[in-house]
């Protein structure tokens, strides 16, 4: 980790042999933001760090903020693309969440052992739009799968529901409950790029 209190390992994933993991930081006290780190093991001895990815690596003028990247991550069976979870996605500011773009996103990357730079590849969000519900809004993001080739993706998000919840309050009751019944979403990453 590159600073105390980052969460590093909130999240982790392994290519298929083992020998390229990648680990998660979360972002600190709510207002840094998260990143995720990829290492390949060289020679089995040493573990070589890939570039970060965060957000910005995506779109370098995205906000500055915690959205919780990196609350899930996945990889392929060759360690070539990597998925991030990004459940929160909206700025924090002095005035707390805003109430608008909490519906969580999916970031997809490919790796090019070439250049030895990840590149963008896809950018994936609800269709059901956005919440302000508690901590998320339909928390998209929350839990993100790869296939071993990298060419499929299921994404959780474990309180899209009743579009009736947007801008309400989370009570637990149990109608309240049924509005969060949860989605799991398929993305073809191959027809996207």
């Amino acid at each position: 980790p590159d600073a105390i209190s980052e969460r590093h390992g909130v999240a982790v994933a392994m290519s298929a042999s083992g020998d390229t993991v990648a680990v998660s930081a979360y972002g600190k006290d709510g207002v840094s933001p998260g990143y995720v780190d990829t290492f390949d093991l060289v020679n089995q001895v040493t573990w070589m760090r890939r570039p970060e990815v965060s957000r910005q690596s995506y779109d370098p003028s995205l906000p500055f903020y915690n959205t919780g990247f990196g609350g899930s991550v996945a990889l392929s069976s060759d360690g070539l693309v990597l998925a991030v979870g990004e459940h929160k996605t909206s700025p924090f500011s002095e005035q707390g969440w805003t109430p608008t773009d909490r519906g969580g996103r999916v970031y997809v990357f490919s790796y090019d052992p070439t250049s030895a730079l990840w590149n963008s590849m896809a950018l994936l969000q609800s269709e059901e739009g956005v919440g302000n519900l508690g901590n998320c809004g339909q928390c998209f993001g929350h839990d993100v799968e790869l296939s071993g080739d990298g060419t499929r993706l299921l994404v959780g998000a474990p309180r899209e529901g009743d579009s009736t919840t947007i801008g309400g309050t989370h009570t637990g009751d149990p109608v309240d409950m049924q509005r969060h019944a949860g989605t799991v979403h398929v993305f073809e990453l191959g027809v996207l790029t």
